[in-house]
C-alpha cells in the first residue's frame, strides 16, 4: 500500500502517470481492503470500466462488509450490461 501512495504523491503533477503506477503495484497483488479499493477507485478514474467492474465485484465478495461496498454496487448497477 505504501508503494501504491507513492505513485500518487510522486506523480501529483501528472495523474495518468500516478495512476498508471498505481495499477502496476496493485494488480494482482492487492489484498486487504485498502489496496483492493484503490485499486479499483484507480481504474474507475482512468475511465477503465471493466476492470472497475471486475475489480468492485471482487472486493465486494471479499470485503461484504467493507465500507466502499455501497458506492460499488451503485457503480456496477450503473456500469453492466
Amino acid at each position: 500500500m505504501d508503494q501504491a501512495r507513492a505513485c500518487l504523491r510522486n506523480n501529483s503533477s501528472n495523474m495518468t502517470v500516478g495512476n498508471q503506477c498505481v495499477v502496476a503495484v496493485l494488480r494482482n497483488r492487492a489484498s486487504s481492503e485498502s489496496e483492493r479499493g484503490l485499486l479499483c477507485v484507480t481504474y474507475r478514474t482512468m475511465g477503465q470500466t471493466s476492470n472497475a467492474v471486475r475489480c468492485m465485484r471482487s472486493y465486494i465478495q471479499s470485503h461484504p462488509d467493507g465500507p466502499r461496498v455501497p458506492n460499488f454496487q451503485q457503480y456496477i448497477d450503473n456500469n453492466s450490461n
